[in-house]
């Protein structure tokens, strides 16, 4: 493809050397660029994208590119050297700019497959999940993109991010073309849409769960926060469906910030899609769904209040894009687990729950569900993540506060920080209760709260969920808190 015709949607621009320069490869990183070579009488190769990070600076790195075999650069700022023999094009938005093209290189995928894009602070994992379950049990051929892993017809490697970067994700789209999908789940990562990774992709269906206190050491504020997830709703086109919980107090203002067809669900009144008569057990729950398509039953192995606003949220969007209630009933009850939320494990006379929750509301939600259908005691084990939004911390161990019966203050994600002092500030947030003991080693942590647990007990483990690791200001070391309960005996 021609670099002008690749930059075309980036106007306007400045272009230095030869705008008809072969480009066959696109890239972000330097290290990625494939060396360059001759197409006819015409050099080809890469174009490298000059990006400003949170923490360096892509322009740093264009004579690394141009070193290595690029034979176009795009930025937004001029740059001070402009190699011969490369083309340099400056464009108002490096971000924007990379998206549009990666989507016109890879020939806009998203536009030949239905994506269902779920965005929220909570629930995204989950529901992405439960869509794609519902997808599958149609008899689709699916991609998975999220938190967790992404998979592209059959084939899964794990994920680096919730949500790729824009060249990343159209080459994974197109790729799912290839392989013979025709619909995508993906997680959307308010991150992402600050950073215009999906600026270029056209959704069939977007979910919005919730928005609650997270990431505000990126965001700065809640507003900031709230307006990056609406850009999902404002990109959306009067063709897609907005899917929206009615029960969060966002509600009307996601609903007012898109033009697609608005779908809310809930499971208090009001909402199109709602469910009564719901029954939780430890062992999922099970209740009435009406909605526009007729009433029906629905069943999930999965329990707990924010499933309930899950499976819904997927049952909606699932709905909304054609597919019978029956498929969506069988989707749902197909999906027995999700890898690190609300995972359940068998600890003898009690029960071991293993959970991503590393918010306030995300661990108010988990305890409160657990508090409905559990036997004994709540026994909570926690940590809150380091460099990372310190408002949420207190708040946090208030939650705990409420809903556990004991609970072990521990280490979650250090890094940079010193654990004692991040547990130091999550501690405020107890007030006067005193049921909690503070245990820095997480695996110490975790023992002891099984070795504490009596009959009909559940022990929550709360903030890694799937993460098999543990980063540390100076290493990253393997940890699972799943293999720490399997590894357990009494």
């Amino acid at each position: 493809m021609k670099l002008c015709d690749l930059i075309a949607d980036s106007l306007p621009q400045i272009i230095y050397g030869d705008p008809e320069v072969d480009v066959r490869a696109l890239a972000y990183d330097s290290r990625k660029v494939e060396p360059g070579g001759q197409q006819g009488e015409r050099r080809s190769g890469t174009a490298f994208f000059a990006l400003k990070g949170l923490v360096d600076d892509g322009m740093r790195f264009m004579p690394k590119a141009v070193e290595r075999g690029a034979v176009a650069c795009i930025a937004d700022r001029d740059a001070v050297s402009r190699p011969a023999g490369v083309a340099v094009v400056q464009v108002p938005d490096a971000r924007r700019a990379m998206a549009a093209a990666a989507d016109r290189f890879y020939g806009s995928p998203s536009r030949k497959l239905s994506v269902v894009g779920v965005t929220g602070t909570n629930g995204k994992t989950t529901t992405t999940f439960m869509v794609d379950s519902i997808l599958t049990a149609s008899g689709h051929k699916t991609g998975l993109l999220g938190t967790i892993r992404y998979r592209i017809g059959d084939s899964t490697s794990v994920a680096s991010r919730t949500t790729p970067e824009a060249i990343d994700l159209q080459a994974m789209l197109h790729e799912c073309l290839d392989s013979g999908c025709t619909h995508v789940a993906m997680e959307v990562s308010s991150h992402a849409l600050e950073m215009q990774r999906v600026q270029a992709v056209r959704f069939a269906a977007a979910v919005f769960t919730n928005l609650t206190q997270d990431h505000l050491d990126f965001h700065g504020d809640m507003p900031s926060y709230r307006r990056a997830k609406l850009k999902l709703f404002e990109s959306l086109d009067s063709d897609s469906i907005a899917v929206i919980n009615r029960d969060s107090a966002e509600f009307a203002t996601v609903a007012a910030s898109t033009r697609a067809r608005v779908l809310s669900y809930g499971i208090e009144p009001g909402a199109d899609v709602t469910i009564e008569g719901c029954d939780f057990t430890m062992s999922g729950f099970r209740g009435r769904v009406r909605s526009p398509w007729g009433s029906f039953e629905l069943s999930s192995p999965m329990t707990g209040r924010f499933n309930v606003h899950n499976a819904l949220a997927a049952v909606t969007a699932a709905c909304g894009l054609g597919l019978p209630p029956e498929v969506a009933q069988r989707g749902i009850a197909a999906l027995s687990a999700v890898p690190g939320r609300f995972e359940t494990i068998a600890s003898g006379n009690f029960t071991t729950v293993v959970d991503y929750a590393h918010t306030p509301d995300a661990l108010e939600n988990i305890l409160s569900s657990v508090r409905a259908v559990a036997r004994g005691r709540i026994i909570a084990v926690f940590g809150c993540g380091g460099d990372r939004d310190r408002r949420k911390r207190p708040l946090m161990a208030a939650a705990v506060a409420r809903h556990a019966d004991a609970a072990i203050l521990t280490s979650d994600n250090p890094r940079s920080e010193a654990p004692e002092a991040i547990m130091d500030e999550a501690e405020q947030g107890f007030g006067t209760w005193r049921s909690y003991r503070r245990i820095v080693d997480r695996k110490e942590a975790i023992l002891a709260a099984l070795a504490d647990a009596q009959e009909g007990d559940v022990v929550v483990i709360a903030g890694k969920g799937h993460e098999d690791y543990q980063i540390f200001k100076d290493r990253t070391i393997h940890f699972s808190d799943r293999e720490v309960v399997e590894g357990w005996r009494r």
